[in-house]
């Protein structure tokens, strides 16, 4: 199942959901004339690292890091809309930043796992 996650603008809607149905949905969006649909797997990057680790602190442990951090990405999401919409971001970079930010965390987190 997938869902609109955020609508930035009439031309760029952003969708969230499991990863076939979102495949599905970019597959059926290509054939309705969309000129490209990408897949950002921000937060496979992010949850890399807790789940390398997550046997020292345990499970439940992993999974209310998870929960953090899926709700400070979606509070930073939504301030970079509401940025985005008020003018105060160009739209691309509205959309874009916050997916950019946690990847960048997300990859310097795997350097820091230890080996």
């Amino acid at each position: 199942m997938c869902q609109p996650a955020n609508v930035n603008s009439p031309d760029q809607v952003v969708i969230s959901g499991d990863k076939a149905a979102v495949e599905r949905a970019a597959e059926l969006a290509k054939h309705r004339g969309a000129k490209r649909a990408v897949l950002l797997p921000v937060m496979a990057v992010l949850a890399i690292p807790f789940s390398l680790s997550a046997g020292k602190r345990g499970a439940i442990a992993g999974v209310a890091v998870a929960v953090g951090i899926a709700v400070v990405y979606s509070v930073v999401s939504r301030l970079f809309e509401a940025m985005g919409n008020l003018s105060q971001l160009p739209p691309a970079l509205a959309a874009w930043s916050p997916d950019l930010i946690f990847a960048f965390f997300g990859g310097y987190l795997i350097l820091k796992v230890p080996t």
